[in-house]
């Protein structure tokens, strides 16, 4: 479906259709917003569509008194809690598979004689919108991560979402409008239905996906 027919379905389903607090423009930002509402979901179901990779300039950095390294985190990442596949970094010579370690364990890491990374078994902490490295030796980050389906602008664009999804990104947006109109219980008794329909809707299309490829391979 194109932003314009989606747009549609949400004003004749969010009864909306003359309403002028909800012109094309706020509804647009609404049905992007229930775009990344659902691709976050598919992202953290297994959905690998939008796989990506791509490299990070690596500065100095001073993390409770330890010298590590540290490179921006992509600007178009998707902001997932497995947005970030893996990270392969290098120092030259040597190469390894960063770890991801919580901030929280990132200290008692570095503190710990048996403990401490090294290029064969680096480690990672997101913080502060940065992605923090350890051993400081590391010279090139190179991640593997999920991004962002893009944003709909124009009448015409359609969704990276795919299609047999695309029911969810409108059934968000309408509970989104409902929201912003008060109507707080038919809000919260389509949002309380979305995840497990998302689920339900991903198993039936992962289930597609392996018939049709054992199917190929008889072929």
């Amino acid at each position: 479906m194109t932003l314009k027919e989606m747009r549609d379905q949400v004003k004749l389903d969010g009864d909306v259709l003359s309403a002028p607090e909800f012109p094309d423009a706020r509804l647009n930002n609404i049905i992007n917003q229930a775009q990344k509402f659902v691709q976050i979901e598919l992202n953290g179901l297994g959905m690998k569509k939008w796989e990506s990779i791509g490299s990070g300039a690596v500065n100095p950095i001073q993390f409770g008194g330890f010298s590590m390294v540290y490179s921006d985190v992509p600007t178009d990442m998707l902001e997932s809690p497995k947005s970030i596949i893996q990270v392969e970094v290098g120092d030259g010579g040597n190469s390894g598979i960063a770890k991801e370690v919580g901030q929280t364990n990132l200290y008692d890491i570095l503190s710990n004689t048996f403990l401490v990374p090294t290029i064969a078994q680096p480690v990672f902490a997101r913080i502060d919108n940065k992605i923090y490295f350890s051993p400081n030796t590391i010279s090139v980050a190179q991640y593997h991560y999920y991004k962002r389906a893009t944003d709909l602008s124009g009448d015409t664009d359609v969704s990276e979402i795919p299609d047999e999804f695309t029911e969810y990104i409108i059934r968000r947006s309408v509970s989104q409008v409902e929201k912003a109109l008060g109507k707080t219980q038919e809000s919260l008794a389509k949002e309380n239905d979305l995840r497990n329909d998302i689920a339900g809707a991903y198993e039936k299309f992962v289930g597609r996906m392996n018939t049709e490829e054992n199917t190929k391979r008889l072929e």
